[in-house]
């Protein structure tokens, strides 16, 4: 009898202790996923593909220039680059073009970015350098015997927005916007 009445206290946890456990496990994954900030890192690594697929586009101008004497024009650089770029529209000194596999951002306004009907960001080819250094080309100007020319895309990061690489000086740059200084890319 004295067995029955004695009473045991079972092993284990009880409800509240197993419920503040798991607000506390809840806050510090919170607090870790604030800190690690998975949005700027995903932009970051987007923007290093950007960058891989300026340097390729600069790859291939830069053969072309060796071969030829001079820059691509705008119409001649997707040439060079059939397997990788859907052509959106040329002209002579410039063109916008897509890389397959390296998307851009979809925030472009119609006409300055994008290639016709859609709202994607393009790569976008300048040949000539406008007389600036280190700023975004706001005209192209393609001559005979040009040696510089500009490859340009919109940036998953935010302002500064652009990334440039500069066929003059073989770097690449981040810059605000059209005619503002641009300082080395990262």
């Amino acid at each position: 009898m004295k067995k029955l009445l004695k009473s045991k206290s079972s092993p284990g946890f009880t409800l509240i202790e197993l419920m503040i456990v798991i607000v506390i496990i809840g806050l510090l994954s919170g607090i870790l996923i604030a800190l690690i900030n998975p949005t700027k890192t995903q932009n970051r690594a987007r923007d290093a593909t950007i960058k891989a697929a300026i340097n390729k586009i600069a790859l291939a101008a830069g053969a072309f220039t060796s071969a030829t004497g001079a820059v691509p024009q705008g119409i001649e650089l997707p040439g060079e680059l059939t397997t990788n770029v859907i052509v959106g529209t040329t002209a002579a000194s410039s063109a916008l073009f897509t890389v397959n596999g390296n998307p851009l951002p979809l925030a472009c306004t119609a006409g300055t970015w994008n290639t016709t009907g859609s709202a994607e960001c393009s790569y976008y080819y300048c040949a000539g350098d406008n007389g600036t250094n280190s700023a975004l080309p706001t005209t192209c100007a393609w001559s005979a015997g040009l040696q510089d020319y500009k490859i340009m895309a919109k940036s998953y990061a935010g302002n500064p927005s652009v990334y440039m690489f500069r066929a003059n000086d073989s770097r690449l740059y981040i810059c605000a916007a059209a005619g503002s200084p641009c300082s080395l890319a990262n």
